[in-house]
């Protein structure tokens, strides 16, 4: 049986101090809490320097606190725990305890109480909000996919500088015409998730962006559809209507992203902690750090490990119960 919280006076209790993290768990599966618990256990000798484990009793003294369905809209539960030592430190053993349990998880920075309500959210496009990359989808229109594909992987584990990449697939590109930049156009879909979470920030009185290595037209064409009111992405150069193959510059890369970021927080007067950022891939990471809370969405496990808040085996949507229970009623 699910567990619901027991009071909200104990959640503000929950802080992290020095030396400590504290992290949400959230799964689409009801959470089985004496595996976790156990789980925990068995490896805690390497969080608190001493040899040997510590007894399930001991460990939960330190902090659970559980969600029920009263309070999630599309998780089925979650908890929260409170670890003796720091993040660098649990990291890798909260990424362990995800993979095993199939569980999301959030650092929690602060008490839940003083979080900043979301002003700004900004996205990635490709493979954060669609379920591609438009540069390959082009490159299979120009009959040069596994090519471009090939180098669109290596940049996005962060093996290849992305400047340099990013040109490299845009001139396999050349000639292309702009009726096929449409057909491409014309099969834009969501991920599962994304429109309820955008027009969700929306409601709340956020302004919702796209800052994309990908290009201007078809985030457009995805502010026709949601309420993206923001959008910073690359130009398609053409010429008598066929692609030069060229990349205007700037290209927006990853210091691009962050520093734009940084704009539109000057541009609406508000604080880093009202900022949202949700990305996939190394190309995101300078943008997750300019924001108060950094999420990576079904991502690369270079990116994992710059986020805040990982969604690995959720959808989109999730990311409002993950922000009503850190950030809601301020």
């Amino acid at each position: 049986m699910m567990m619901e919280r027991a009071t909200k006076n104990t959640t503000s209790d929950i802080t992290t101090m020095d030396n400590t993290s504290s992290w949400l768990l959230l799964s689409p599966e009801v959470i089985n809490l004496d595996a976790i618990k156990k789980h925990f256990a068995e490896f805690e000798f390497t969080l608190d320097g001493n040899k040997g484990s510590h007894d399930q009793s001991e460990l939960s003294t330190r902090g659970w606190q559980y969600y029920g369905s009263a309070e999630l809209r599309f998780y089925q539960s979650a908890c929260q725990i409170q670890l003796p030592c720091s993040v660098e430190v649990s990291r890798p053993l909260i990424e362990r305890v995800s993979e095993h349990f199939k569980c999301d998880y959030c650092l929690v920075k602060e008490s839940l109480d003083t979080l900043k309500a979301i002003k700004l959210a900004v996205f990635d496009m490709d493979s954060t909000l669609i379920p591609m990359e438009v540069i390959d989808e082009l490159a299979a229109e120009a009959g040069v996919k596994e090519q471009v594909a090939e180098i669109t992987e290596a940049a996005m584990r962060g093996e290849l500088d992305f400047d340099q990449s990013f040109e490299k697939r845009l001139l396999l590109l050349k000639g292309m015409p702009v009726d096929a930049v449409n057909q491409v156009k014309a099969r834009l879909t969501f991920n599962p998730g994304v429109e309820t979470c955008i027009r969700y920030l929306s409601h709340q009185g956020a302004t919702v962006a796209v800052a994309s290595g990908g290009f201007i037209p078809f985030a457009k064409a995805l502010a026709h559809q949601v309420p993206i009111s923001k959008i910073h992405a690359n130009t398609l150069d053409f010429e008598q209507g066929r692609l030069t193959g060229n990349a205007m510059k700037p290209i927006l890369n990853a210091a691009g992203k962050a520093e734009q970021v940084k704009v539109w927080q000057s541009e609406l007067v508000i604080e880093q902690q009202e900022i949202l950022a949700v990305g996939d891939g190394a190309n995101d990471s300078l943008m997750l750090k300019a924001a108060g809370l950094g999420v990576a969405y079904k991502a690369k496990p270079y990116l994992r490990q710059q986020a805040d808040c990982v969604i690995q085996f959720g959808e989109m949507d999730g990311l409002i119960d993950v922000i009503e229970l850190l950030c809601a009623h301020n």
